[in-house]
């Protein structure tokens, strides 16, 4: 099941902060899309299209396109330098899992998408490395959602972490993004 703004965030291929306007329930309301490709052989692109279609259709979907500047955060090499393992040919990241960390993200660029959920805003990827490295970083998760941790946490901050863990820090900017506005959504009709 999907609320109606996924549905556009997904057939459209932006993030959340992208798609503006419309009714509240965009966020509320949940479908269940049940479709066939007529062929097998039907690649994302297409499907995305076939999703806009149904959305134009079903939902009477009417968008308008404009560019809106965000803040976000760039994702730079601290004055340290980088302290990211690299990954060598066929070799996976070796770490476990657990809600404190993040870890077996393999590029810079994937640290950056991971970090957004996170920080709450677009992070982009401004460190210029390339590659592929064992990520591991282990940071109070529960400052970054608000919460109070318990007595006998002792995690450091995402911007401690990024520093003395991978030599990375996040620079606050701005930055221009397109952006999807809603000029007209109905709920759907039925079949």
């Amino acid at each position: 099941m999907s609320w109606t703004k996924q549905l556009i965030q997904v057939a459209y291929g932006v993030e959340d902060y992208q798609v503006s306007g419309g009714p509240g329930w965009l966020t509320s309301d949940r479908y269940v899309i049940e479709a066939k490709a007529e062929s097998a052989d039907v690649g994302k692109t297409e499907m995305n299209v076939m999703l806009e279609s149904l959305l134009a259709d079903r939902f009477k979907l009417k968008l308008r396109r404009e560019a809106r500047d965000f803040d976000v955060y760039a994702l730079v090499v601290d004055k340290s330098g980088p302290k990211l393992r690299p990954l060598k040919d066929g070799e996976a990241s070796g770490c476990g899992r657990d809600n404190s960390f993040m870890c077996g993200i393999t590029t810079a660029a994937q640290l950056a998408k991971m970090l957004q959920y996170t920080v709450g805003r677009p992070v982009l990827d401004k460190t210029g490395l390339d590659g592929k490295f064992d990520v591991l970083l282990d940071f109070d998760t529960y400052a970054s959602r608000g919460q109070t941790p318990p007595p006998d946490y002792d995690k450091p901050s995402l911007v401690t972490a990024l520093r003395e863990q991978l030599g990375l820090r996040l620079e606050p900017q701005k930055a221009s993004f397109p952006t999807l506005v809603v000029e007209n959504v109905q709920r759907p009709t039925e079949n």
